[in-house]
């Protein structure tokens, strides 16, 4: 074991690790946290960014949609390009502009943005 990876605003119950991904070159991890409450939205749902320093990983960055939705579990799916600058993150009960409740979502997020 290199490290235990954590969320620096981890609550109980957040799933931390519930989805795993790590880029070709193991540069980059994404983690997802199905059932955070992110921005104060109950089991919204989140992921996290990692990224390798000095000899461990440091936490990045938080990713979670622009609308959340409660109980959407944004995270409980996630997967990264081999050069570690896409995500793709999966909502199974989104219903953020749908026409049905809970008919999930996925989302892409490019990782050289700010």
């Amino acid at each position: 074991q290199q490290q235990q990876l954590i969320a620096s605003d981890g609550a109980a119950s957040d799933n931390l690790g519930s989805s795993v991904a790590l880029n070709s070159d193991g540069t980059t991890a994404l983690v997802g946290a199905m059932f955070d409450d992110y921005n104060g939205t109950f089991n919204q749902g989140s992921a996290y960014t990692y990224l390798p320093s000095g000899g461990g990983w440091t936490q990045q960055r938080q990713l979670g949609p622009n609308e959340p939705v409660s109980g959407a579990l944004f995270g409980n799916a996630v997967a990264i390009n081999g050069d570690g600058n896409m995500a793709l993150l999966g909502a199974w009960y989104d219903d953020t502009g749908g026409n049905f409740e809970r008919q999930g979502a996925a989302y892409v997020f490019d990782l050289t943005a700010p």
